[in-house]
């Protein structure tokens, strides 16, 4: 028997997510190296609030133990051996502050755990518990303007105009705006610096007595080419750990804030020669949120500046059938919509940027400028055009179709640069400001042309080659079905009778068509315990025996036989085939679906569906199946 005494490892599990009003969960857990009676077991939330300024005889300072939450998890016990766990609950008040770390004051949160051990050292440890920001529902996303001065540009002064399309955003959000300069004929603008700037303010006794910058996110435009009364646009992403704004309220134990933090939007215009132009005005910081719909209104921001970019625009829009809406151009050419804007990259300088937004391709498209190792090593579709292909790379599920559709797309694209196109969006770019009429004209004429050919294009997207041969089937299973066919990735999606069915081609991660899974979707969730995998390679016969019986077990084993994976999901019913439809079991395309292990029920081989007429039998059954499983609750047995 030991003479000396072991204390247990301490460690503790909380919530990664704690907010102001949780009663979270607090897990001790204790690992004992051999058996070790004990006293009590104890833990303690310990809340404080504090800030520090100066150093040695000049140093000052407060604290404020806002918060002490204690519990006993453990009375006089023998923890045993090994891994022990002790919960406890903990509620949080609701005005409890959210964990902050400024510039010069702090508010921590720690959990105390005290194992106290009978005539031996205690254990104790301290742990740092985060509590987040309260959630904060989203205002009205109202839009600002905001001026160096309001009554307007006086004389030969520098002047700014500034404005945002709301005036509040979240951690890991948009702030998005645009700006406009004035008297640029008697100014050297250098640059502009825009961005949010933390304002700390330390407060003794309920009063604030002193204030200091926290923290700056800012970007940095060029205006050394800016036109009067141009409006250049601006947007910037406040990072996800930003802390949002920290209001002075009372604390828990009914004491005053000591700290407090508040945000304002900072636009600070360098001028040479001379000192800098800086307008600075009150902006809401608000907890990030995981509800898309909590966001900040996506609108762009005001105009400011000259309104002579408005006329031009709204004019060449109205002859192509576009609407204007403040500084973008929206319109629409069968499925796919185009909208025209101008965006500012930095020192670059303005952007007309086109985006083509159209329904999903399914080619698993990437096109992007290639990066000079790209265009060193080489890979990727191949167009067939050398400047293009050696400018740009593209990754594709199948590189013969993508190469199929950019060949009807690039000539259309020639007068301007390709940012970035995928199966839902393609984005062009051109280095131009859209303030000449003849310029504007011709870009929104060729973002016209390329919509209306993108509209053709995406209707003709050849199948993958491998299955071309393969159509006619699928175009007649399709209208068997009443299904529309989506040839590029060769899917069906329609009805049978009153339930939902698809057919579709699986693909390797390679690209390459791989097998045909047949699927009905019930018009509603089957019971949860019929879940049911079986894959070729399992016990299948004994996997199906074990859950179904009579008429039922011999539809299953004739839709399992010869697949390679059969699933029963509450969502849909479905069997994977290792062919590929309308295409010849025999013929080279279907080596790898040959590969695939198959499920074995009877020595008979398989009947492979190879006809739409067989394929909408082996539906037909599927949906035979989901009747029957809807009669019944949990396991058929």
């Amino acid at each position: 028997m030991p003479v000396l005494k072991s204390r247990p490892r301490v460690r503790v599990r909380v919530p990664t997510e704690i907010r102001p009003g949780d009663e979270f969960r607090a897990t001790v857990v204790l690992d004992a190296k051999r058996p070790v009676d004990v006293e009590r077991i104890d833990v303690r939330l310990d809340g404080v609030e504090r800030w520090q300024m100066g150093s040695g005889n000049t140093s000052t300072g407060r604290t404020n133990p806002f918060l002490s939450l204690g519990a006993r998890v453990a009375e006089a016990r023998t923890i045993p051996a090994g891994h022990t766990e002790l919960s406890v609950f903990i509620p949080l008040p609701a005005d409890a502050p959210p964990t902050y770390r400024g510039a010069v004051s702090v508010i921590d949160y720690t959990l105390h755990v005290h194992v106290a051990i009978p005539w031996w050292a205690d254990r104790r440890a301290s742990f740092d518990v985060f509590v987040a920001p309260t959630e904060v529902p989203s205002p009205p996303s109202e839009p600002g303007v905001f001026s160096s001065d309001p009554s307007g540009p006086k004389g030969t002064e520098p002047h700014a105009e500034v404005s945002v399309a709301s005036t509040w955003t979240r951690s890991g959000d948009i702030v998005n705006g645009a700006i406009a300069l004035s008297n640029v004929a008697h100014h050297r603008y250098s640059e502009i610096r825009a961005g949010l700037r933390g304002l700390e303010s330390i407060h003794d006794g309920g009063r604030p007595i002193h204030e200091r910058e926290y923290l700056r996110y800012q970007i940095r435009l060029g205006a050394e080419q800016a036109g009067e009364g141009e409006m250049i646009p601006f947007r910037f992403r406040l990072p996800p750990e930003a802390m949002p704004d920290l209001a002075p309220a009372p604390r828990p134990n009914g004491q005053p804030a000591l700290c407090s933090l508040a945000w304002q939007l900072e636009v600070v215009v360098g001028i040479r020669w001379g000192a800098d132009l800086i307008l600075r005005v009150p902006y809401r910081v608000l907890p990030a949120s995981p509800r898309p719909a909590d966001a900040p209104s996506r609108l762009a921001p005001p105009t400011v500046g000259s309104d002579r970019l408005r006329e031009i625009w709204e004019a060449v829009g109205a002859q192509h059938g576009l609407r204007y809406d403040t500084q973008t151009l929206y319109g629409a050419l069968g499925g796919t919509t185009l909208s025209i804007r101008r965006d500012l990259s930095g020192r670059a300088g303005v952007f007309l940027v086109a985006e083509l937004s159209y329904p999903e391709l399914q080619l698993g498209l990437d096109v992007a400028p290639a990066t000079k190792l790209q265009q060193m090593v080489g890979g990727g579709a191949v167009v067939g055009d050398p400047s293009w292909d050696r400018e740009h790379y593209v990754r594709a599920r199948d590189e013969a179709q993508a190469a199929e559709l950019l060949r009807v797309l690039v000539p259309a694209m020639r007068n301007a640069a390709l940012r970035h196109m995928d199966d839902r969006r393609l984005v062009l770019e051109v280095r131009d400001a859209g303030s000449s009429r003849a310029r504007m004209e011709a870009f929104v004429a060729a973002a016209a042309q390329l919509a209306r050919a993108v509209e053709a294009a995406r209707q003709a997207i050849p199948p993958p080659p491998a299955m071309r041969d393969a159509l006619p089937v699928w175009r007649e299973l399709a209208t068997r079905l009443g299904a529309t066919l989506e040839p590029a990735r060769m899917r069906v999606e329609g009805q049978l009778g009153a339930m939902s069915v698809e057919v579709r081609t699986a693909f390797t991660g390679a690209g390459q068509p791989l097998a045909t899974w047949l699927s009905v979707i019930p018009p509603s969730p089957l019971d949860a315990g019929h879940t049911l995998t079986v894959r070729g390679g399992d016990r299948a016969q004994d996997q199906l025996e074990t859950r179904f019986a009579g008429e039922t077990l011999e539809l299953v084993k004739i839709l399992a036989h010869g697949a390679y994976e059969l699933a029963i999901e509450p969502g849909r019913v479905a069997v994977g085939l290792p062919y590929l439809l309308g295409v010849d079991p025999a013929a080279p395309a279907c080596a790898a679906a040959r590969a695939l292990p198959t499920i074995r029920l009877v020595d008979a081989p398989p009947a492979w569906p190879s006809t739409a007429v067989l394929a909408e039998q082996r539906l037909s059954r599927l949906a035979q199946l989901v009747a029957v499983l809807r009669g019944h609750v949990g396991p058929y047995r």
